[in-house]
């Protein structure tokens, strides 16, 4: 039986924080009625989650606009999992854009490219960061990516299937059916298989903990 993760409930005043902030995330800023669905039905477990980081960062909790000594939440970035720009400049701003060119496909086994971290060099989630994925959407009307495979520190998840959200409905979003969390330092690797070459844009969406210096950066990074 796995191990019970350490957590440390919100008082009042943070859960009515939580409450508000949540419900208004959902309502002024995701609003395509699937994915408040998602979020709404996996809002236990965000809180949990808020427990759980709460343990981690022994901090209040202070919701979408924490500062320094607090911490609070946003929704997951994309430099939350690859890390911030090599250098300044507009080609290396961090996106979940991604170009499949035959060459990629080519040095790929059948299709399977990584795309977050690599087996040998797996991406380290911040000290300062927890993160809940609940959703993978894809912000391209014709995605190439039609499966993917996660792993983190604790275990290696089941391939799943994207290609009948791919090719079937208008709304590109795979949700989760049962979310999980990636702890501070914790590890995420995961592999993608692309069909064809082409414009793509596969990205997580969730929910992201941190501490409130972490939350002011605009060019946050990956633990070392």
């Amino acid at each position: 039986m796995p191990r019970e993760i350490e957590r440390k409930a919100l008082t009042g005043d943070e859960r009515t924080i939580f409450d508000l902030e949540f419900d208004r995330l959902l309502t002024l800023q995701l609003r395509e009625r699937a994915l408040i669905d998602i979020f709404a039905m996996h809002k236990a477990y965000v809180l949990e989650s808020a427990e759980v980081a709460k343990e981690k960062f022994d901090s209040p909790f202070a919701g979408i606009n924490a500062g320094s000594g607090q911490f609070g939440f946003t929704f997951i970035r994309p430099e939350h999992v690859f890390g911030k720009a090599a250098a300044a400049g507009a080609e290396n701003i961090v996106t979940w854009d991604k170009t499949i060119t035959t060459a990629s496909l080519n040095g790929a086994t059948n299709g399977w490219i990584d795309w977050i971290g690599t087996d040998a060099s797996k991406a380290k989630i911040h000290k300062e960061l927890l993160i809940v994925p609940l959703c993978l959407a894809n912000y391209v009307q014709s995605p190439k990516a039609v499966a993917v495979k996660m792993h983190t520190s604790d275990r290696t998840y089941p391939v799943w299937n994207m290609e009948p959200i791919a090719k079937i409905t208008d709304t590109k979003i795979f949700e989760i059916a049962k979310p999980f969390r990636v702890l501070p330092e914790g590890e995420l690797y995961t592999e993608v298989k692309y069909e064809a070459t082409g414009k793509d844009a596969l990205a997580i969406l969730g929910i992201a903990f941190a501490k409130g210096t972490y939350l002011l950066l605009e060019n946050p990074d990956l633990s070392t």
